[in-house]
């Protein structure tokens, strides 16, 4: 099936009235608004991403958000439509006891779907997947000394395999047809206590913020058919922070993924229009809006692509937060200087206070130049 509409579900957990330290936030979404979080305005007195209320409408934007990256890298060949349901529903069990092994993550998620089955059940049609949105953050990047909290959810696109060791509900059975993304309300620390453990060291945390976009983005990746271009055994990078299946999904600081490569554009059929078969000698220009591919053997072919994440003439976000630095020793804030120096026609930001569209997605990537994929 081709998937082409996001049913999202708000989840919480049981209240933990004994704070769990091996877990983020007390099992519950952050509904307060950002004015109510002193401690959160002292850590970052800058942009603060994906701030609470973390609400219905907070939620939409997350999936606008994605939406309108996806239409953006596919030349709109890849148009998601989204429902998100009105509800916050409590799984049955506490955050830390889904938290430990792959079956307890695909348990969780079962759970969600099984407790919304009736509401799922009016906008499912067979091109759905379900989105899981749980609270608290994800488990999804390594931090530089123990992790303080290992229990918390790590993001999962839910496929077959995982869904294959799990008893599963009949009444939700055609729900999981196309699999599932399960991912938390937020990858910003900024919000829970233990940044400051992670960080230890630090008072101004601006720039340790994630947004959530890139983790969505790469899930939703999976799902839609898009090949991983990493080391799924060892997690090492293969394409790197050039490529949406890499470490690209978190450029940006996971509000600018990087577009999918070259060939994995070319794979789900988005370039055909704009694929240029170089077969003769000559002098070619090569444009931005363009790929180029040189066949070198029977079974082998280069493919080039003019990438450019100027934010204003030859200036990037390197080049910009060296303009806006707050001294000697510390660059300007990577969102804050984004949001200095770029005008209303580059980004889109919503009312709920998230980035939902951005005018060029390479904007997150390290340099601008040709890419020359074998």
């Amino acid at each position: 099936n081709t998937i082409d509409h996001l049913i999202g579900i708000m989840v919480e957990f049981p209240e933990e009235v004994t704070d769990n330290p091996n877990t983020s936030g007390n099992g519950k979404i952050l509904l307060n608004s950002l004015d109510s979080m002193p401690e959160v305005l002292e850590r970052c007195d800058g942009f603060i991403a994906d701030p609470p209320p973390h609400n219905l409408n907070y939620f939409s934007d997350q999936m606008l958000a994605v939406s309108n990256y996806f239409e953006n890298v596919s030349n709109g060949h890849q148009i998601f439509t989204y429902t998100i349901i009105d509800s916050i529903y409590e799984l049955p069990s506490l955050m830390s006891e889904y938290g430990q092994t792959e079956i307890d993550l695909t348990q969780a998620f079962i759970d969600a779907v099984n407790i919304a089955a009736d509401s799922v059940g009016n906008y499912f049609t067979s091109n759905s997947i379900v989105v899981a949105f749980h609270a608290g953050v994800g488990q999804d990047f390594a931090v530089p000394f123990i992790d303080p909290t290992p229990y918390d959810l790590s993001s999962a696109y839910i496929d077959e395999e995982m869904l294959s060791t799990i008893e599963i509900p009949e009444n939700i059975e055609s729900f999981l047809s196309n699999g599932g993304i399960l991912l938390p309300e937020t990858q910003n620390h900024i919000y829970y206590n233990v940044i400051e453990d992670i960080f230890y060291d630090e008072t101004d945390f601006c720039d340790y913020q994630i947004g959530i976009t890139g983790t969505f983005a790469l899930l939703l990746g999976y799902a839609i058919g898009l090949p991983p271009l990493y080391n799924t055994d060892t997690g090492d990078a293969g394409v790197g922070v050039f490529g949406l299946m890499d470490h690209g999904s978190n450029n940006g600081r996971g509000i600018i993924p990087s577009p999918p490569t070259a060939w994995s554009r070319i794979y789900m059929d988005w370039e055909n229009e704009n694929l240029v078969d170089i077969t003769t000698d000559g002098i070619y220009t090569i444009d931005t809006s363009l790929i180029y591919k040189i066949k070198i053997s029977d079974n082998e072919y280069f493919l080039i692509e003019n990438r450019n994440n100027w934010i204003q003439y030859k200036a990037d976000m390197d080049s910009l937060r060296l303009k806006n630095k707050i001294d000697d020793y510390h660059l300007g804030h990577w969102i804050d200087t984004f949001i200095e120096e770029t005008n209303e026609n580059q980004f889109s930001q919503s009312n709920s206070g998230v980035i939902t569209s951005i005018s060029n997605y390479n904007f997150g990537l390290p340099g601008s130049g040709l890419l020359i994929w074998h």
